[in-house]
């Protein structure tokens, strides 16, 4: 007798409580049971519903888990749904197998084995699933960080609607050491960012741009060098790159030319390949690197056109003369012995 007044207790706390079904259970004990059957009916035995309207309309459905006031309301004959909040899956009459958490959360969503979790009636909500195709979407930021200070993993969609992927720290103050997969339109791109500008950038074509956003060619550099499609390299040499140009003086090529030492020699990491050129420890500070490690080849061919160019100019000033004098002897007639003498 105190089993079964329990259990009327039971229910009608429910009911008290803002409950528009109740709960049952297959093992609950045989007068409870019955009693909870006598009064609602054999539907919805193993679903939980707890707030006011929530799960009213329940008929056939089973399994079902509605907290919150109208949670459920509509839902007559899905199955396994479990909606947490006010209003959350309100609308969803016969949608089995979704999980709705949030006030509002999945209200408009009439379908089945959907995940929504979100604070109102959204058709976008900050975490939307799909269990059946394994779908997870995020609307927003989702970042994964080890420690308030420490590497941090930015997942979103920026205001231009770039997708991106964002690793290592980036706040207004500090933008550096930011990897990031961007989405513009039909174009892809990795870029690495530091100090709040792109460093490394690939485009949808395969191009690489290196300080620069927008390659036009398989590799450019942002000094404005590239290399050619067909795999040429190409030196910036554009008057808009340069400042404090100044002709190079004959004395000061001759005197460079004159201190390249041509020798044969293979890469220490490739034996096999033989090479000329020179050492830059070797080389003259015109053309070698600020830290004597590298020779550029332009510098290298600047030298030997200034150097080619006036021994252009001083065979052309002796073929002048030498033209001047075969003019003054064809002028003088055939020259003989006898005139030569008497000339002298």
């Amino acid at each position: 007798m105190k089993m079964r007044i329990m259990s009327y207790l039971v229910l009608v706390a429910f009911f008290v409580l803002g409950g528009s079904t109740s709960f049952a259970a297959e093992d609950a004990g045989e007068p409870f049971q019955e009693d909870i059957i006598d009064l609602l009916g054999t539907e919805g035995l193993t679903n939980t519903f707890y707030g006011n309207g929530a799960g009213t309309y329940i008929d056939t459905g089973t399994a079902c888990s509605f907290f919150g006031a109208l949670a459920g309301y509509w839902n007559t004959t899905g199955t396994h749904n479990t909606f947490v909040g006010y209003g959350a899956g309100i609308e969803n009459v016969s949608g089995s197998g979704n999980v709705f958490i949030g006030a509002s959360a999945g209200s408009n969503e009439t379908g089945s084995e959907k995940l929504y979790i979100a604070n109102t009636n959204t058709t976008s909500p900050l975490i939307y699933g799909d269990f059946a195709d394994k779908y997870l979407r995020i609307n927003g930021q989702l970042q994964l960080q080890t420690s308030l200070t420490g590497p941090l993993a930015t997942f979103f969609r920026t205001g231009d609607g770039d997708a991106e992927i964002q690793i290592g720290q980036s706040t207004a103050v500090n933008e550096a050491a930011v990897i990031g997969f961007n989405q513009a339109g039909a174009y892809y791109y990795m870029s690495v960012y530091g100090l709040g500008s792109n460093r490394l950038v690939f485009n949808s074509n395969g191009y690489l741009g290196v300080g620069t956003t927008t390659p036009s060619y398989p590799l450019q550099m942002a000094s404005g060098a590239y290399v050619t499609t067909g795999g040429v390299w190409t030196n910036a040499s554009s008057r808009e790159y340069k400042k404090d140009i100044k002709r190079l003086s004959t004395q000061k090529a001759i005197d460079a030319m004159k201190q390249l030492d041509p020798v044969e020699f293979s890469y220490k990491n490739d034996s096999q390949e033989k090479h000329v050129g020179f050492i830059a420890e070797d080389a003259p500070e015109l053309v070698a690197s600020k830290d004597k490690k590298g020779i550029s080849s332009m510098d290298v061919v600047a030298v030997l056109t200034k150097v080619v160019q006036e021994q252009q100019k001083t065979i052309a000033e002796l073929s002048k003369e030498m033209a001047e004098l075969k003019k003054e002897l064809k002028s003088k007639g055939p020259l003989t012995l006898a005139k030569v003498r008497s000339e002298n």
